[in-house]
């Protein structure tokens, strides 16, 4: 068998000379590197997919945030621009100073003015005139409103709830969506009354108003969702429409969830038989009933109208009452 002695000198020596050797390897010594692989299609679609998920969530993150500032700048100018109307309004109405109305969220009850003039109740409460001392007040506010806004309509309120809001009234149902009752942009939109009712509510059939359902915060017509519940719906049963022709005061007889193509806001009828068929046909739509509540053609009512707040956009949430007596 062969050896190989590697001697000491030989070992010092490429020890010594290993990076001299290196620093003369020319580029024709060194080896060229291996052709880069090109990618595959599928890599190249991964690729591009997860670039546009990024983009996507960084697209949606900002939608998000604006959104949530919007709401809130929103909320702000609605806040303040019906807190201050509803003070305004009733405190002027009252010949006092008043107090703010509270539209916050959570609040169950309002401490709404009370400016009718009590009764003693009847077996069957007919839509009859009754003297309120306040009105001539009201029909002056009222006036200083129309003069803000030509459009206006009255005033509601809704027993129980933080509904209590000018009312206004357009050439069509769109215009006061997203429109204060300043005509101003606001996502709130306004409480508003359907373009084809009459001015005076007392020539209505149906007297239908319209307004958005806010749970953000519980404003414009959420309270409506409130009927939803058996309890509060027995035991808050008064919606008054202030207009210069009167305060027209209404008690609650139906409650439900529809489509916005159902006819329960009709409000042309050809005769007193065929209104009567119809306030039933809504009164038995009702989630919940009143015992001893006999409607006739003779009744006249009012209908206001909400959204669900569902993914399904022609769903409406719709509460009813019948006209008791006209204050004025």
């Amino acid at each position: 068998m062969l050896r190989f002695r590697i001697t000491d000198r030989y070992r010092k020596k490429t020890k010594a000379d290993f990076l001299g050797d290196l620093m003369k390897l020319s580029a024709d010594d060194i080896a060229p590197l291996p052709p880069k692989k090109p990618k595959s299609r599928a890599q190249i679609v991964s690729t591009a997919v997860t670039i546009a998920v990024l983009l996507l969530c960084a697209a949606v993150f900002v939608y998000s945030v604006t959104q949530m500032v919007i709401t809130l700048i929103a909320h702000n100018e609605a806040k303040q621009l019906y807190e201050g109307l509803a003070v305004d309004f009733f405190a002027s109405a009252q010949g006092s100073s008043g107090s703010p109305v509270p539209l916050s969220q959570g609040e169950a009850s309002l401490p709404l003015p009370d400016i009718s003039v009590k009764r003693q109740p009847s077996d069957r409460e007919d839509a009859g005139t009754v003297h309120n001392a306040d009105f001539e007040r009201i029909k002056a506010q009222l006036y200083a409103l129309s003069e803000n806004n030509p459009d206006t309509y009255g005033w509601l309120t809704v027993e129980g709830t933080q509904i209590n809001y000018p009312v206004v009234q357009a050439a069509d149902n769109d215009y006061y969506l997203n429109r204060s009752f300043q005509k101003k942009y606001l996502p709130y939109g306004a409480i508003y009354v359907d373009f084809v009712c009459r001015r005076n509510v007392a020539e209505n059939y149906n007297t239908v108003i319209y307004g958005h359902n806010v749970t953000s915060d519980g404003s414009m017509f959420n309270g409506v969702t409130d009927f939803l519940d058996p309890d509060f719906f027995n035991e808050h049963d008064e919606i008054k429409l202030y207009t210069s022709d009167g305060i027209f005061v209404y008690e609650v007889f139906a409650i439900y969830e529809t489509d916005y193509g159902y006819h329960y806001r009709k409000t042309d009828f050809t005769s007193n038989e065929q209104f009567g068929e119809y306030i039933n046909e809504m009164q038995s739509n009702s989630i919940w009933q009143k015992e001893g509540m006999d409607l006739t053609g003779e009744d006249r009512m009012i209908t206001l109208s909400t959204c669900t707040s569902s993914l399904f956009t022609t769903r409406r949430y719709a509460l009813q009452g019948r006209l008791v007596r006209v204050e004025k």
